[in-house]
């Protein structure tokens, strides 16, 4: 009896605990844990703060810095407001200080006649004088910043006359001496516009007359694509030019639009008139 019980109790027990227990938990515990939040955590904090430290560091004023520019922005409107402020008050015939007027001194036929630019200081009691040049032909002046702008001719004989677009000295106290002459020939009753910084005019090309545009030392730039009506009215929106004009004999209105960067015609019509209905 003392043998078969030691044979049966003691070998089951150990081997049985031992394969279960250890092997299994370790491998888990391993692969599931470590790899995966230290990838995480070096992407998401070492990157964003040195591409964002860059901007910030450019970006950076000082206070200062901004109360200057603060400062110099509301001197600059100031500037503008009192400039406002100061074209309100006078006409456009007012240039600096002085007044300016064409007075016609001879009248002859076809339209053509001659004018004498006036000066007149408002502070002087003989502030009165005239410019020294006297073949002013056009019926307006303008005011540019290279100098004051007319309608002129060269010669003396109608027939041999020439008209081209003028430019005056308005430096000099205002002396309005001759500053420059320009080389095509200018309808001499061609309305003058300033826009843009460009000068716009009609002129006579090939015995045609186009709209045609210069820049503020009266070089040429561009001519219309077709000729135009030379009593037309010139008037600018956006990227057009409308000229309007009133025919000839006719109880009715012309009407071209051109483009405006290369004077092309766009088209020419007729518009008819309407008369406006009453509302009951």
């Amino acid at each position: 009896p003392a043998k078969k019980e030691e044979a049966v109790v003691t070998p089951t027990p150990v081997k049985k605990e031992e394969a279960v227990v250890t092997p299994t938990p370790v491998k888990k515990e391993e692969a599931v844990v470590t790899p995966t939040p230290a990838k995480k955590e070096e992407a998401v904090v070492t990157t964003p703060p040195a591409k964002k430290s860059e901007p910030d560091k450019l970006a950076q004023v000082s206070k200062e810095d901004l109360e200057k520019q603060l400062k110099e922005k509301e001197k600059q409107l100031e500037e503008i407001k009192r400039k406002q402020e100061e074209s309100e008050q006078k006409s456009s015939n007012v240039i600096g200080e002085k007044i300016l007027f064409l007075q016609v001194m001879k009248y002859e036929s076809d339209g053509h006649y001659t004018n004498d630019l006036w000066v007149l200081d408002p502070d002087s009691e003989e502030g009165l004088y005239k410019s020294p040049f006297e073949n002013i032909c056009g019926r307006e002046f303008l005011d540019l910043p290279t100098g004051i702008l007319v309608v002129g001719f060269e010669g003396r004989e109608k027939d041999q006359r020439l008209h081209h677009l003028i430019l005056l000295d308005k430096e000099n106290d205002m002396s309005l001496e001759l500053k420059k002459i320009g080389k095509e020939d200018i309808y001499w009753r061609s309305q003058l516009v300033y826009h843009d910084k460009k000068i716009y005019a009609f002129e006579i090309f090939e015995g045609k007359v186009y709209l045609s545009r210069f820049n503020d030392n009266l070089e040429f730039e561009a001519r219309s694509s077709d000729p135009v009506n030379m009593n037309s009215h010139i008037t600018f929106k956006r990227e057009k030019v409308f000229l309007t004009s009133k025919l000839q004999n006719e109880n009715s209105t012309k009407i071209t639009i051109l483009n405006k960067q290369d004077l092309k015609v766009i088209k020419t019509f007729k518009p008819e008139k309407k008369k406006k209905t009453e509302k009951k």
